[in-house]
């Protein structure tokens, strides 16, 4: 069995609920959470039976997508391995060639976790982004496929 789905409609505020807090000030209203979700340029996968889920936005197919993880049940928060395979299963899928992550540098655990993965870091955007009403810089990492 697959460790990965598609997100179902109804669960989208399941995930939601699970991620806020994680996620910048700008998707901490549901709205826009669920506007990303229905964009055409989006896809949202649900991990194991509710235990994270992934998605990717901005997708151009066959060239490059910006994806952004989050694991809430313990079995998969320390199986970046298989977060790579099911990373590198969807980039054949949609023919990406470069997956992007923006992460907060004030998250230690999550930019470990993307480095465990297979992601490199990039650079870092200063003051790129507000966490709880205050600038943090982001790290900008990528996975770029090889062929």
């Amino acid at each position: 069995m697959k460790e990965y789905h598609l997100l179902a409609p109804q669960k989208l505020a399941e995930v939601f609920n699970h991620v806020k807090e994680t996620m910048p000030d700008s998707f901490r209203d549901p709205n826009v959470f669920a506007q990303v979700y229905w964009a055409k340029s989006s896809m949202f996968f649900e991990l194991g039976q509710m235990e994270g889920a992934f998605w990717f936005v901005n997708i151009s197919i066959g060239w490059k997508a910006t994806i952004h993880i989050a694991i809430w049940g313990e079995r998969l928060r320390h199986q970046a391995n298989t977060m790579r395979k099911m990373l590198l299963e969807v980039m054949d899928l949609l023919q990406l060639s470069k997956v992007e992550a923006y992460m907060p540098v004030t998250n230690i655990a999550v930019l470990r976790f993307a480095e465990k993965a297979g992601f490199h870091k990039e650079g870092l955007l200063l003051q790129w982004d507000y966490y709880d009403n205050e600038p943090v810089d982001i790290a900008v990492y990528s996975i770029v496929k090889e062929n």
